[in-house]
């Protein structure tokens, strides 16, 4: 639920500026420079109800991987060149998922599921609405939701507990929490009949291709 921004897919545009993007701590290229250091494998992804970033690497290398991350969440810059880089490349997300009959199938089925629920709009969000965004709307949406009341931290390995949250304490110190808006899912109303949907998929131009229609019933 991405309020004044639903349907613009702000929590997804978000994930990829901050995912190894540029804070007040490091560059972009400084953030790539130590998870080559630490051989660390890293990604991030956004479902319906949470966006993830982590860090896969050996337990000695904690230490590096949390400042990264927590950096990441707490003061990243948003930089407008990293804004701008990234705009495209989502809008070739969309166009790849546009000719996925798996993924247009799946958006047809919960468009049809629910209706008053959020999770009836693609997490991506649609196009039209996405082009639309600027940096002053994601700084907006980073200051309302990246906020430390709503994220969880979790560390898994040879690691020492009290070591790891005294570190986590001291480099968020001065990560306060601010107002916020609470967020409200509106109850589904209960489906009493079936429904069905149906529409012709248009796959990319390839000798021999023809529309495919495809639904589903509920």
């Amino acid at each position: 639920m991405e309020g004044k921004y639903f349907g613009a897919g702000l929590s997804h545009y978000l994930e990829h500026i901050l995912s190894g993007g540029s804070t007040r701590s490091f560059t972009e290229a400084q953030a790539k420079e130590r998870l080559d250091r630490i051989g660390g494998s890293t990604n991030a992804y956004t479902s319906y109800d949470r966006t993830v970033f982590y860090i896969n690497t050996a337990a000695e290398h904690w230490q590096d991987s949390l400042d990264l991350l927590l950096s990441y969440v707490s003061e990243n810059l948003l930089d407008p060149n990293e804004i701008q880089r990234e705009k495209p490349v989502i809008q070739q997300e969309m166009k790849l998922g546009e000719n996925n009959p798996n993924s247009e199938l799946w958006k047809l089925f919960m468009k049809t599921a629910y209706r008053e629920n959020p999770v009836s709009v693609p997490v991506i969000g649609f196009e039209e609405a996405f082009v639309k965004q600027n940096r002053d709307a994601l700084v907006d949406y980073y200051t309302e939701r990246y906020q430390p009341q709503n994220m969880i931290v979790v560390v898994s390995g040879n690691v020492d507990r009290n070591a790891v949250l005294e570190f986590v304490a001291n480099k968020t110190k001065d990560f306060l929490p601010g107002k916020s808006e609470p967020v409200n899912v509106p109850a589904e109303p209960a489906q009493v009949s079936s429904r069905w949907q149906k529409r012709k998929f248009h796959l990319a131009s390839r000798p021999g291709r023809h529309r495919v229609p495809f639904g589903n019933a509920l």
